[in-house]
């Protein structure tokens, strides 16, 4: 018996199982491929809802109890927008968890859109 005639004949003996194994790396193959296409779009949806979020945000820096340099706006290159959490004291009353924005004239730029607004020092 030649090799090649031996090899046709333990192929039609299992062609069963052979087939079996050809369909399951084939459903394998596509259920890898499914999950590969969802992954990217899922990707793609939650990046296009967060730079709706941020607008034109591209550097977050949280100091909590830290200190920032003046010049911090230059090191990176873009506008500083200083975030913090306060207390503010209206004659006896007091009022908890306010929340106090320190920006520049260029803030409006974050904006996705094109806005406009004049506010007087300290407003």
């Amino acid at each position: 018996m030649r090799g090649i005639s031996f090899i046709w004949k333990g192929v039609r003996h299992y062609r069963a199982a052979y087939v079996g194994v050809v369909a399951g790396a084939a459903v394998g193959a596509m259920v890898l491929l499914g999950a590969l296409m969802a992954g990217d779009s899922v990707k793609e949806s939650l990046a296009k809802a967060a730079e709706l979020r941020t607008g034109k945000v591209t550097q977050i820096f949280s100091g909590g109890e830290r200190f920032f340099r003046v010049d911090l706006a230059e090191r990176t290159g873009g506008s500083t927008l200083l975030y913090l959490k306060g207390q503010e004291n209206d004659g006896e009353r007091g009022e908890g968890q306010v929340q106090i924005l320190g920006i520049q004239g260029n803030f409006w730029e974050f904006a996705p859109e094109v806005t406009t607004l004049s506010l007087s020092e300290r407003e």
